[in-house]
């Protein structure tokens, strides 16, 4: 049964002039930020940028554990802040973690949309790697630690 970490960040908060740096579709590594390059960004954005405040928090928790219930995926723990949601995530079958992801931001975009009233909206940047989960202690770690260390609302299972 395949286990995925799946992060999922806000439209547009992250920018080319994050103090961290940032990535590029296609290439490898983080980097160095570039103020000019987000100006432009910014001035070719479709929407504003995405802030979610605790109750689209607390929705987009409601809304991926809906999601993963009616497939009959399992969320093992799941944490929400202002600018990402991180999801740790398993499913029987095969179908590639790519499509899990897409389902998930499809479908809490379109019911966050519906809340704000505001179909069509970007709510989720584009892509995205999802990290395989590839042992019982980095899945421990991720529960037990890293989705806790977040902020924002985080709701994780019992690990035994």
């Amino acid at each position: 049964m395949p286990v995925y970490h799946f992060v999922l960040h806000a439209y547009r908060s992250w920018n080319a002039d994050h103090p961290q740096g940032y990535c590029r579709k296609g290439e490898p590594g983080v980097f160095a930020p570039d103020s000019g390059l987000a100006a432009h960004r910014n001035t070719i954005a479709l929407c504003p940028a995405v802030v979610w405040d605790r109750a689209d928090q607390e929705l987009l928790m409601a809304f991926a554990h809906e999601v993963c219930a009616r497939r009959c995926w399992r969320i093992h723990g799941i944490a929400v802040t202002e600018t990402h949601a991180h999801l740790v995530v398993s499913w029987r079958g095969k179908t590639p973690a790519m499509q899990v992801q897409r389902t998930m931001k499809q479908i809490m975009a379109l019911q966050l949309g519906r809340r704000h009233n505001a179909a069509g909206r970007r709510w989720f940047s584009r892509g995205g790697k999802p990290l395989r989960v590839h042992n019982p202690g980095h899945l421990r770690t991720l529960i037990m630690a890293y989705l806790p260390s977040q902020g924002g609302v985080c709701r994780c299972e019992k690990i035994g």
